[in-house]
């Protein structure tokens, strides 16, 4: 039984992910004896647009270390939005943007390459939040990034 759950359905984990959720999810659940949320696995250009479009809103793209990336994207969404574009407009300038850039073999996250996936950090203590960072240490072969804006972890594979 997986010491892990999807928030939707259509989370997509690629076999290597889905992998090492489950190094991470036992050894954390052997621990706390709690499951842990998946809430994001791998993107399409157009869900990252929706992640970087609220990242703006929330004044919080340093998060991206691809700092000429990030302003490539986001100088769509200032064009089109200076332009009095619809939201679905702006995000599909943004979106244009980011497909360019995976053409080009850029990534803005690696939830595009499918080597990522956030955890639900929100519903844990303390405690808990610092034991899951411990497991995933203990797991190996990922760096753990806390973000803030919705709290979670990101998880990528190295």
């Amino acid at each position: 039984m997986a010491n892990f759950t999807k928030k939707t359905p259509s989370i997509i984990l690629p076999p290597a992910v889905e992998k090492k959720i489950n190094e991470i999810a036992d050894i954390y659940f052997n621990a706390t004896e709690k499951k842990i949320m998946i809430t994001d696995g791998t993107r399409t250009a157009a869900a990252q647009a929706v992640q970087v479009f609220n990242k703006i809103l929330a004044n919080d793209l340093t998060i991206y270390l691809n700092h000429k990336a990030a302003n490539e994207i986001k100088a769509a969404f200032d064009l089109a939005k200076s332009a009095g574009k619809p939201k679905a407009e702006i995000l599909e300038a943004m979106e244009e943007v980011i497909e360019s850039q995976i053409t080009r073999k850029i990534f803005i996250s690696r939830h595009l390459t499918g080597r990522a996936f956030d955890v639900r950090s929100n519903d844990l203590t303390l405690k808990e939040q610092n034991l899951f960072k411990q497991a995933a240490q203990s797991a190996g072969g990922v760096t753990v990034l806390v973000e803030g804006k919705p709290p979670h972890f990101h998880i990528q594979l190295t």
